[in-house]
């Protein structure tokens, strides 16, 4: 009778201690969930990441230009179309020519998705072309002196949650900051 309790028990015991398939499933299911939601917040963090960091190089080039300018003593400018931005100089003939072509202020495209907007209340290029030539034409000038032209310049990406606004003083000094979604809806979304 002994052995027969035993055994009962024993029974009972292995078909006490394991999980139901149907329990398995569900913590599958929901480590899914939880990974897919996991996988998308960190895409989109990293077109956020990437926003930022090209929008913390453009504010670094602009200050190594302005520095630039002032110690060779010339007159630079950044030009842009949007996609793309390069540092100007006065050439030899009296247009603006390209600054380098390698180096730091080389001429730079943005990452796809992105686009940048330039606006300056003191200096509005007209945006033409000469005999289906490019004429490089500054949106913004860092003068021998120090002084810059003062600006805004907005970046943003396709996909990203936030927007980065850079602005420049006459005196040189060069800021950013984040906008929100409702700052840059507001005030950006439609020029860009």
């Amino acid at each position: 009778m002994e052995k027969r309790n035993a055994r009962a028990l024993l029974k009972k015991r292995l078909h006490q201690s394991g999980f139901t398939l149907i329990e398995v499933i569900t913590v599958v299911l929901i480590i899914g969930i939880i990974v897919s939601f996991a996988v998308l917040s960190i895409a989109d963090r990293a077109q956020d990441d990437r926003l930022e960091n090209e929008a913390r190089r453009l504010v670094e080039l602009i200050r190594l230009g302005s520095d630039e300018a002032v110690l060779l003593g010339i007159e630079l400018g950044l030009s842009s179309d949007g996609e793309k931005y390069e540092f100007v100089t006065i050439g030899e003939e009296g247009n603006w020519v390209r600054y380098q072509e390698n180096g730091p202020l080389r001429p730079r495209k943005l990452p796809d998705g992105m686009k940048l907007e330039i606006t300056s209340e003191d200096f509005l290029p007209p945006k033409d072309k000469k005999e289906d030539k490019e004429v490089l034409i500054p949106n913004l000038l860092f003068l021998s002196s120090g002084e810059l032209t003062p600006f805004q310049l907005v970046i943003d990406a396709a996909g990203a949650t936030t927007a980065f606004l850079i602005e420049g003083e006459l005196t040189g000094k060069v800021s950013i900051r984040n906008l929100s979604a409702q700052e840059f809806a507001s005030d950006f979304r439609g020029r860009l």
